[in-house]
């Protein structure tokens, strides 16, 4: 069995659909930890470069795409499961999860989370009580269960909702923060990269002259690495949020470094 996540990804790239391959099954059978292993795929896969190639021509580092491989696979599994179980229960009422938080895209439709969110629907659309499932875009990479999605299914009653409501200009607001707090995340990782490549370029250098620009280089780009880790952990603590380390973590970035 092969690519349980799903990645679109190249399939010239097998190195890495075979660590998050091994990833998946590591997670879903619970002997390690998600973000143990996101890291040691990471490892697997670093080596044999850094950024994936989608076939639309879209590129992301392997940090993020590994790290949202593993996530949405492992989403969709338990999704997968839910629904399979439901099916033979004959069970056709699904309750949608809901968070602080939920994508906004000011259309009502699935790429839309806000609007969809901790909401009952019939999953085969026959029970006009509810809206069909299928506006919740389950099997698209921007729908329920797609990329990154962070909302989860279950079998409801049609009636009791342990899902509260939130308010749009509450929740627009906690969805525009994680969005900075992305941006924060993906420029440390940027600035680490930097610095272990400059590093490597002050011990590789024989020239002097070489090995004295490189050092200078080497010093501003960690002097901006800590002026960055610096004001996301002010931003995470101005604003009451949890700082994520596994979105901060790139290959071979240890304690020593």
């Amino acid at each position: 069995w092969e690519n349980f996540t799903g990645t679109v990804a190249e399939a010239v790239q097998q190195t890495f659909i075979s660590a998050c391959d091994r990833a998946y099954t590591q997670v879903t059978s619970g002997s390690l930890s998600y973000t143990k292993a996101y890291m040691e795929a990471l490892e697997t896969v670093v080596t044999d470069g850094v950024k994936v190639r989608y076939p639309s021509g879209h590129e992301d580092t392997i940090e993020t795409v590994t790290l949202r491989c593993i996530r949405t696979g492992a989403s969709q599994a338990t999704a997968e499961i839910t629904l399979a179980r439901m099916e033979e229960m004959n069970w056709d009422i699904i309750l949608v999860s809901s968070h602080m938080g939920a994508r906004v895209t000011g259309r009502e439709d699935f790429t839309n989370h806000y609007w969809w969110q901790g909401k009952f629907y019939s999953k085969s659309g026959e029970d006009k009580r509810f809206p069909p499932f299928s506006v919740c875009g389950f099997g698209h990479v921007q729908g329920i269960h797609g990329a990154n999605c962070r909302h989860h299914i279950g079998p409801g009653d049609g009636e009791h909702n342990p899902f509260r409501g939130f308010n749009s200009k509450e929740n627009q607001k906690a969805y525009e923060l994680s969005q900075k707090q992305r941006a924060m995340e993906r420029r440390i990782r940027k600035s680490k990269q930097e610095v272990m490549g400059l590093r490597k370029g002050v011990e590789a250098a024989e020239n002097p002259e070489a090995k004295a620009a490189a050092e200078e280089k080497y010093q501003k780009a960690a002097a901006l690495l800590q002026d960055r880790n610096k004001a996301y952990s002010d931003f995470c603590e101005e604003n009451n949020l949890k700082k994520l380390s596994e979105r901060l973590k790139i290959a071979k970035w240890d304690r020593e470094e």
